[in-house]
């Protein structure tokens, strides 16, 4: 016996190892699931605020380029002046961006010099979009010993609504540089313009050397060919884009804007991913360690939800199938608990009548302590493999062996549970179906045994305790009691219910003095019916009142015409029902039918 408890608590151990090794497994695979989830969603917000750093560096390239062009239309505003030269001396001398082009000058559109330095004749054709109205800025790469970058603006002149040429300027070297002056947003971070193709590169003058040598190797590096390739299709068909770039084992993060001013030219900000990602590293950390915590609160709620949970499952059982006022197997649990049985059974069905007006008189609570007598009466009346439980309210269910003495053993069992109570007299109605092998308990079996207790249950003019063996014949009542209730309304329209007149007779000289009205149903299904067939269904199904006003109506009818006949109208007793009588209407119903 030692062996095998030890050999079973083993076994549960190891099942308990497993299921915490299998639980342990899921709860880590949700935290590498989650911690996957989060960094994505922090990356998300990184390229975000990276994209946002791009942006405003771009604006600052934006209204530097602007006030370029500003000087230049100041200039060509003036080409009109009478002493254009002086003028236009006078501008530039108060202008500081004027002061900063390497070459500055103006032309008619039929290439004609007009003021300034001269350009060479190879970018005249530069000036084409100029002579058509536009404001134009071109990118002409590298010139000059140096190889410097150069660019030039270009804006027109207009007199009188004409073009009448255009005014240019040469921007090279640090003087271009200073545009991006100013540009830098973020710690450890700078931005930078490009073009084709990222191999064109401009720096602000303030830009160290270090980070120039870190964007000219990030943008020659063979390694960041793909995603420079990559970069560039977000730029042609997004229109802005974020890249991660490998610089001497650090990671970098790109966000590429185009300059709207400088066609072909695009804004890049350049920042070391460690310190963008820093806050949200930190965050991630965080995240991580909230999450094993809850993980380990999780592993101990679910032991004690394990342990709940059994609980709640016999609780649920409980109230399943067991009765919690009497605590016997509901209708359910009897049926599981009575299983089919190699000799015959019966179903019998018990309850009180007028229970509820029992519960109206003496309360819900006297009620149900005469509900749990009747339960411990009964517990004591079945015997061995015999079943008791309770169905619904006042009804119970005895699945009771079939023997030469069931009538008299019920008898005697309605007998004794009509006199549980010390207060009222009980009447016990009892409806009984048999149970023939291989036939099991089914709801089938309670249909036919409710069958025969409402046929138990219906008024016979005494106050005994009544028995009813289910039979083909009962179902067919039934039947014929629920068609009849409801033919009843068309039946009092066609005329079929008849009135019959019993004589009143005086014993002195037998000499007619008055009648009572009686009324028979002509149907026309099963030919003329007595009363005490339908009334009692019209009473319980609520229509009796009908029948008054139509019983009233007819010998009202009657009396009217015998006078109109000449006859004498002896008086005419008509039965009025309890339910009519309690109708606050009653003598304004009645008045309507004699008038």
């Amino acid at each position: 016996m030692k062996t095998q408890f030890f050999l079973k608590r083993m076994i549960e151990r190891k099942q308990a190892l497993f299921s915490m090794a299998l639980v342990s497994l899921l709860v880590f695979s949700g935290l590498a699931l989650f911690s996957h989830a989060l960094n994505q969603t922090l990356r998300s917000g990184i390229d975000e605020e990276l994209m946002n750093i791009a942006m405003q560096s771009r604006l600052v390239f934006e209204e530097k380029i602007k006030g370029r062009f500003a000087g230049l239309q100041m200039l060509a505003s003036s080409m009109g002046a009478g002493n254009r030269d002086a003028v236009m001396g006078a501008i530039i001398k108060q202008n500081e961006s004027l002061r900063q082009y390497r070459k500055l000058g103006a032309i008619s559109v039929l290439g004609e010099h007009l003021y300034g330095d001269r350009i060479g004749e190879e970018n005249l054709p530069l000036l084409l979009d100029t002579f058509r109205g536009k404001v134009n800025l071109t990118y002409l790469g590298q010139i000059g010993p140096q190889a410097e970058e150069t660019i030039l603006i270009s804006v027109p002149v207009m007199h009188e609504n004409n073009i009448r040429g255009a005014v240019y300027g040469i921007l090279q070297g640090k003087a271009l540089r200073n545009i991006f002056d100013s540009s830098y947003f973020g710690e450890g971070g700078f931005t930078f313009c490009s073009a084709n193709t990222f191999r064109s590169l401009l720096f602000a003058t303030s830009e160290s050397a270090q980070n120039e040598q870190i964007a000219r190797e990030l943008m020659n590096n063979p390694y960041n060919l793909q995603q420079l390739a990559v970069l560039n299709q977000k730029l042609y068909y997004k229109g802005k884009g974020v890249e991660k770039f490998v610089y001497q084992g650090a990671d970098y993060l790109m966000a590429s804007l185009p300059l709207l001013q400088m066609p072909g030219w695009y804004s890049n900000s350049l920042i070391p991913e460690k310190n963008i990602t820093r806050v949200a590293d930190r965050v991630l950390i965080f995240s991580v360690i909230c999450f094993l915590f809850l993980a380990l609160l999780f592993l101990l709620s679910f032991w004690v939800m394990g342990a709940n949970e059994r609980k709640n499952q016999r609780e649920i059982y409980r109230l399943a199938y067991m009765d919690e006022l009497t605590g016997l197997p509901n209708w359910e649990k009897l049926k599981k608990e009575a299983q089919q049985s190699p000799v015959p059974m019966m179903l019998a069905i018990i309850d009180t009548k007028d229970f509820n007006k029992l519960n109206a008189i003496a309360g819900r609570n006297y009620g149900d302590q005469l509900l749990i007598r009747q339960a411990r009466l009964l517990e004591r009346l079945i015997g061995d493999d015999e079943y008791l439980g309770r169905v619904r309210d006042d009804t119970f269910a005895l699945y009771l062996k079939e023997s030469k003495e069931t009538t008299f053993r019920l008898e005697r069992i309605m007998e004794e549970m009509s006199h549980v109570s010390d207060d009222f007299s009980l009447q016990i109605a009892c409806g009984v179906a048999g149970v023939r092998p291989p036939e099991c308990l089914s709801d089938d079996v309670l249909g036919r045994s409710f069958s025969a207790l409402r046929l138990a249950k219906e008024p016979d003019g005494t106050n005994a305790n009544r028995c009813t063996f289910y039979d083909a014949g009962i179902e067919n009542t039934l039947l014929i009691d629920k068609q009849l209730q409801n033919d009843l309304p068309d039946a009092l329209l066609r005329e079929e219910l008849e009135v019959w007149l019993q004589p009143k007779a005086r014993l002195a000289d037998g000499a007619w003095v008055g009648a009572e009205a009686l009324v028979r149903w002509n149907h026309p299904q099963y030919g003329r019916i007595a009363p005490n067939r339908f009334i009692s269904l019209l009473e319980k199904s609520g229509q009796i009142d009908r029948l008054d006003h139509y019983m009233l109506s007819k010998v009202c009818s009657l009396l009217r015409r015998w006078l109109d006949e000449g006859k004498a109208a002896l008086p005419i007793s008509v039965n009025l029902s309890r339910a009519h009588l309690a109708k606050e209407t009653l003598v304004q119903d009645m008045l309507a039918i004699i008038h």
